[in-house]
């Protein structure tokens, strides 16, 4: 028999952009094997029905039919094919007959023959799911938060991860990728100005080349700065933000020596744009070079793309791409010297000459940073004074970062020759393919294999607040509970510093969902939280030694369902055992120092019990940099809110004696299961940790209330003798409550700890026992961690 042609809808936008939608737009596609003849053929909801006039379609082709081209021009950057709804573009061919309008409560897209028979059918939201050519429920947006917004969401089929054609039609919400049922190819979402069918395939290669590792904050700074300084003709940057003072002015010194240099930036990142890196910008577009942001703004008509511009890459002179989990600012790059430590997020960097994947990622930064189509692009301008233009007058750049907290473990980067298997992936078009990528990585491991995770946020479950693990799972965390049920060896070290242990999606909650697995199937998986390097674990790698070879998964992509659905991310997965190698040392010392989990059944075999009183739980006494950084952590591990107004502290161990007694202020409470720092000075305090203590014992700083002298109890300078002393907890009627000693001091019944390094705290573990033996009770931590517990 002939070959018949067939014709599909594979795309509605029934809610577009702006006053009365005119961008609303529909695609069809000929998914048969011979050119389709156009003319007669009908598309309507129902009330409103556009006729195609004399037209062909050949096969694997699609159109898109705009209600009004030019809107359909102005969100998506290019023109459709028809329009049905007015004439505003004459350069784009009008149907006949009358315009359908999507309702956005719901309707029916359908494609009808000449003769009217249907050839193909979409159910949405409230339409009739008993229109000819539908079977089942009616599909339904995604939103699940507030960040899949329905307003220019545009309905679109599955595509087979094989072929990137459409999914077989079963004229039903399953063949879209709004599907519910469906972790993977479903519960997904697009927009306008998306490059889906462009980027749906990961790039995967066999490269002979260069290959270098670089890990922050021990070496990344001066890795990057080596490939700026090494660009000749053109730097390309897309980063999330951009506020590292020493890179700023090397790429502003390539811009002054003729090199182009084009950055892109997220316009809204969270917590606001920072002033620093408002001069950025105004230094390297006075160099020559160009800073835009990737920004929304309703009113001028601009909505972003992505969610956020979140990918970090460098794209040097067309040859060489640098990628990983780092921005460019000193938090995560820090440029002070690093023979005695230094201070910074957790990350990793890969660096490659490969010619296909810096193709990729060059196809992705020209198709992002088109202002000519695209309307959410904002170049920087110095009359945009409160957003994107110049910082206040007052303001002076800041060069210091760094510090001497964290031993560095990796000096130099590690660069490898040789040939690499290697394979760029990037969201919102491919990062969750089973068949490729991060998934396909950990569904090859297997028992006896190893997989090595580190990541800022893993989330238990994505979907709504209100879902759960079951019904909406995570499909990167479903899948190494999948590998350690098959026998691999599976360790997640989470962040610390950043997560909000009562979040239902955050850290804490999904190391005692894992563990609790864990511990009743016996499977060899662990979960950690941790903050190695003292400014968080921003770090999103794998590292995966599967069949004795060594694998590494290095970018931006975090484990929230927005960072592979919603934001434009940008990661490189590399078969190098020596990278493996290099990167499991930063591992193994980033696990070694993390917070272990508490595994109740064994705590409570010791002969320690949980206190009914507030404790001493953290305690640093030989700070860097200055004494007055000295601090103190109390921690209530009862369910119930103590009253700390008559309480008291010090280091006075006995009364009389010439050392400090401070009472807390009236109305100081301490909630259940909550912590409270007292510092020395709150300034010293903040310089090293970024943030404020609840008290401090010297006034320094008017914002941190003050701890009250007793001078009944004792009077003197509150300073803790870095070769022992004791830090005492008295309640309203001078009793201890509480005393931690160590080193040469000493208190009634109580066991002193010994001494431990300068820089390091005295942590209570597990937070809520106490024996009045120190030397069990604490351990030696580093990083200090003040204000959090294991």
């Amino acid at each position: 028999p002939t070959p018949a042609p067939r014709l599909l809808i594979t795309a509605l936008l029934y809610e577009a952009y702006g006053t009365g939608e005119p961008g609303e737009a529909l695609r069809l596609m000929n998914v048969g094997t011979v050119t389709a003849n156009l003319e007669g053929v009908q598309v309507t909801d129902g009330e409103g029905t556009a006729i195609f006039p004399a037209a062909t379609l050949p096969p694997g082709q699609s159109v898109w039919l705009a209600r009004t081209a030019t809107a359909f021009e102005h969100d998506f950057g290019f023109a459709p094919a028809f329009e049905y709804g007015s004439d505003s573009d004459p350069a784009v061919p009008n149907m006949l007959g009358s315009a359908p309008i999507f309702a956005d409560n719901g309707d029916e897209a359908q494609l009808k023959d000449p003769a009217g028979a249907p050839l193909d059918t979409l159910v949405y939201k409230a339409g009739d799911t008993q229109t000819p050519g539908w079977l089942g429920p009616a599909l339904q947006p995604w939103q699940p938060t507030s960040n899949f917004a329905e307003e220019g969401q545009i309905l679109y089929r599955k595509l087979d991860e094989a072929t990137g054609q459409p999914v077989p039609d079963t004229d039903s919400a399953a063949d879209w990728a709004q599907d519910p049922d469906d972790p993977l190819g479903g519960k997904r979402v697009q927009y306008p100005g998306w490059d889906l069918e462009t980027f749906f395939p990961t790039v995967q290669v066999t490269a002979t080349g260069i290959l270098t590792i670089a890990v922050a904050p021990d070496n990344a700074y001066d890795a990057v700065l080596a490939q700026i300084n090494a660009a000749t003709s053109r730097l390309d940057i897309a980063t999330y933000t951009l506020t590292n003072a020493g890179l700023v002015d090397a790429i502003k010194a390539r811009a002054a020596q003729g090199v182009a240099v084009r950055v892109l930036l997220e316009g809204e990142p969270v917590g606001g744009l920072d002033d620093q890196e408002r001069w950025a910008c105004w230094q390297i577009e006075n160099a020559g070079g160009e800073c835009w942001f990737m920004y929304n703004d309703t009113v001028a008509g601009a909505y972003d793309r992505y969610t956020y511009q979140h990918a970090k890459y460098l794209l040097v002179d067309g040859q060489r791409l640098v990628l990983g989990s780092e921005n460019l600012s000193w938090e995560s790059l820090p440029n002070d010297p690093k023979d005695d430590g230094t201070y910074g997020q957790r990350g990793a960097l890969l660096m490659t000459d490969a010619p296909e994947l810096v193709a990729r990622a060059q196809a992705v930064f020209t198709a992002d940073l088109d202002p000519t189509d695209h309307h959410d692009l904002i170049g920087w301008q110095p009359y945009y004074t409160t957003t994107y233009g110049l910082p206040p007058p007052s303001f002076t750049p800041v060069y210091t970062s760094g510090g001497t907290l964290y031993p560095v473990q990796q000096i130099a980067p590690l660069t490898v020759s040789g040939t690499f298997q290697l394979e760029l992936v990037q969201s919102p078009e491919n990062s969750l393919q089973a068949s490729t990528g991060l998934l396909a990585l950990i569904s090859r491991a297997g028992a006896g294999d190893t997989l090595l995770i580190e990541q800022l946020i893993e989330a238990k479950y994505w979907g709504a607040s209100s879902s759960n693990p079951q019904a909406d799972p995570n499909p990167r965390l479903q899948a190494l509970l999948d590998a350690a049920r098959r026998g691999a060896h599976v360790y997640i070290l989470l962040d610390r510093l950043y997560d909000d242990p009562a979040d239902p999606q955050g850290n804490a909650a999904t190391r005692d969902y894992l563990n609790t697995i864990a511990r009743h199937e016996r499977l060899d998986l662990e979960v950690r939280l941790g903050n190695p390097a003292g400014l968080g674990l921003h770090n999103k790698m794998l590292l995966a030694l599967i069949g004795g070879r060594g694998y590494v998964h290095v970018g931006s992509l975090n484990g929230s369902e927005l960072a592979s659905k919603g934001n434009r991310e940008l990661a490189l997965q590399a078969q190098s055992d020596a990278a493996y190698d290099y990167l499991k040392t930063i591992f193994d010392y980033d696990w070694r120092v993390a917070t272990p989990p508490l595994y109740l059944p064994i705590a409570f075999s010791e002969t320690r019990r949980p206190a009914e009183h507030v404790l001493v739980s953290e305690v640093v006494y030989d700070p860097p940099i200055t004494e007055d950084a000295e601090w103190v952590e109390l921690y209530n591990p009862t369910d119930m809110a103590i009253d700390l107004s008559s309480y008291k502290l010090g280091d006075a161990e006995v009364r009389g004696a010439h050392e400090a007694m401070a009472q807390f202020p009236p109305g100081t409470v301490i909630a259940p299961r909550s912590v409270l720092v007292v510092a020395a000075s709150a300034g010293a305090f903040y310089q090293l940790y970024g943030f404020n203590p609840a008290f401090e014992f010297n006034d320094t700083d008017p914002a941190v209330p003050d701890l009250i002298a007793y001078t009944a109890w004792s009077s003197g300078p509150f300073a803790l003798a870095d070769t022992g002393d004791e830090v005492v907890l008295l309640d309203g009627a001078d009793g201890a409550v509480d005393a931690l000693v160590y080193g040469d001091g000493s208190y009634p019944g109580v066991v002193p700890h010994a001494l431990i390094p300068a820089g390091h705290s005295l942590e209570r573990f597990p937070p809520w026992a106490d024996s009045d033996d120190c030397s069990l009770d604490f351990r030696d931590r580093f990083p200090p961690g003040p204000g959090t517990v294991p």
